[in-house]
């Protein structure tokens, strides 16, 4: 009963409700409905449409239908764009293509190390990779960019400063020896009387034997004021332990002509006419200084003629280079550095800081480069020096050392130009035919014998004796070796002897 009951409810719901449905008031409604939403969908339809034809529909087109015409009588003018914003607006479109094309390219070498990290045939770290990519965008530039890794750094700015901490001493190897070649002047080595052809045997108790130079080395150096015991064998003295403290030793860059018997510099080439020769191996922080006191001697005790040797010098310092020839001249300019996103800049010469006015001569060769053009290039152009020898290399490019996380670089930012406005670098593809380097106004050439054995002596000096004193302090000075020069007496060769001729005789 109750389901049959349950039936005639459902059956009786549906009559009423297809009743309702189909009832006169009800196909009313719907109809109504449907004429709302047909009208409601053509209203749209035209909107759409309308917008459709405005963006696709040329200007020219609207201006000349009916309605635009009417509504531009009723609007204001379109806005127009005016240069500086057009042009503003063309700058931004080409900037984003591109950092669009940069982006794709930075994805292409973080894809390429990824795949070789993940997939070469032998393990190799992404450090390695990455500073080999470094390598490869350096090696597009000029040879004297570079990229320095962090572990290289600090010895990067000691070289570039000629300086560093540790005993000053000059090893080689020999026969598995460690042989001092030379102690450096007034540094620990020289001053506990180290001597060369001193046997270093251990450092610290520690055998040299079997120890490469490298590893010798940075065990002989260390934090200023540091200690460090050296082991040394001596011909007719025999094995002695020597502990000497490390400080910090600046290479000197200024030299004579030769070396007096308690290892200091002899400055006189030509005593009886009072002329001075004075060598700058390179340009340091403290080449200024030292070339000021030397010229200050010289000056006091009635120097008349001076013969600078730039000859094998590679350069150096910028600020050095302009420092010393605002020593020799008074006025008009030293040189100028121009670059591609960097401000040209020009150094002129001081008035007051000439330190010396005597006739003078400049020695140059064909490995006398950057800092050391810049000097003889300015002191020729000023007409303040003759300059003796042969052209100079040619590198008048300027590196910036810009620090980076994971190292350094050491980038070309800009070149030097002479005074005279000349151009100093030597472009790849530069033949002798084009302007480039110094070339000198009394040309003078060595062949590559009596270059190596300008060389030679100039390496030959360096090395002091350190030698022993008597009773009464003076030095016992060693008698002279088979083959070698009197370290006393001045050698002149071909260049020096022109660079002589012209102070003495004007010609």
């Amino acid at each position: 009963m109750r389901t049959k009951s349950s039936l005639r409810i459902g059956v009786r719901s549906q009559h009423t409700l297809l009743s309702y449905l189909f009832s006169p008031f009800a196909i009313l409604f719907a109809f109504s409905v449907l004429f709302v939403y047909a009208d409601v969908t053509s209203v749209k339809s035209k909107a759409v449409e309308a917008a459709e034809a405005e963006t696709t529909t040329p200007d020219s087109a609207k201006d000349e239908s009916p309605e635009n015409a009417k509504d531009a009588k009723d609007s204001k003018p379109e806005e127009k764009l005016s240069p500086e914003e057009l042009k503003k607006q063309q700058e931004e479109k080409r900037l984003r293509e591109i950092n669009d094309e940069n982006y794709a390219l930075y994805q292409l070498l973080v894809d390429t190390i990824d795949q070789v990290e993940a997939n070469y045939v032998k393990p190799i770290s992404k450090k390695e990779l990455i500073e080999a990519a470094i390598g490869g965008v350096l090696n597009k530039l000029d040879p004297y960019s570079d990229y320095i890794p962090i572990e290289g750094v600090e010895d990067f700015r000691a070289d570039l400063e000629n300086r560093f901490g540790g005993l000053g001493i000059h090893t080689s190897k020999q026969r598995d020896k460690l042989v001092v070649v030379s102690p450096l002047a007034d540094s620990p080595a020289y001053r506990a009387g180290i001597r060369p052809d001193d046997v270093i045997t251990a450092i610290n108790g520690e055998s040299t034997k079997g120890m490469s130079l490298d590893e010798s080395s940075d065990k002989l150096k260390g934090p200023v004021g540091s200690r460090v015991t050296l082991t040394v064998e001596r011909k007719k003295k025999g094995a002695f332990d020597v502990v000497l403290t490390r400080d910090l030793i600046n290479i000197p860059t200024v030299s004579g002509c030769s070396r007096n018997a308690d290892d200091s510099w002899n400055y006189w080439i030509d005593v009886r006419n009072k002329i001075a020769y004075v060598r700058i191996s390179s340009f340091s922080q403290k080449t200024t200084d030292e070339l000021e006191s030397v010229l200050k001697k010289l000056t006091d005790s009635d120097m008349r003629g001076l013969i600078l040797d730039l000859r094998f010098n590679p350069g150096g310092s910028l600020g050095a280079a302009i420092e010393v020839c605002d020593m020799f001249v008074d006025e008009g300019t030293i040189v100028s550095v121009k670059g591609r996103v960097t401000d040209e800049k020009t150094w002129f010469a001081s008035k007051g800081k000439t330190l010396t006015r005597v006739p003078m001569a400049v020695l140059i060769n064909h490995y006398s480069a950057s800092a050391a053009e810049i000097v003889s290039a300015c002191l020729q152009d000023s007409k303040r020096a003759k300059i003796v020898g042969e052209r100079s290399f040619g590198k008048g490019s300027v590196q910036n050392v810009i620090d980076m996380d994971g190292g350094a670089l050491k980038l070309t930012t800009s070149g030097y130009f002479r005074p005279s406005g000349h151009n100093i670098h030597r472009e790849e593809g530069f033949t002798e035919e084009d302007e480039w380097g110094v070339t000198p106004d009394m040309i003078v050439k060595l062949n590559s014998y009596q270059n190596e054995q300008v060389l030679w002596r100039y390496q030959f000096l360096d090395i002091l004796l350190n030698p022993e004193k008597d009773k009464d302090g003076k030095p016992i000075v060693p008698p002279v070796r088979a083959g070698e020069p009197n370290r006393t007496v001045p050698v002149i060769d071909g260049q020096i002897s022109r660079a002589l001729q012209w102070i003495t005789s004007g010609r």
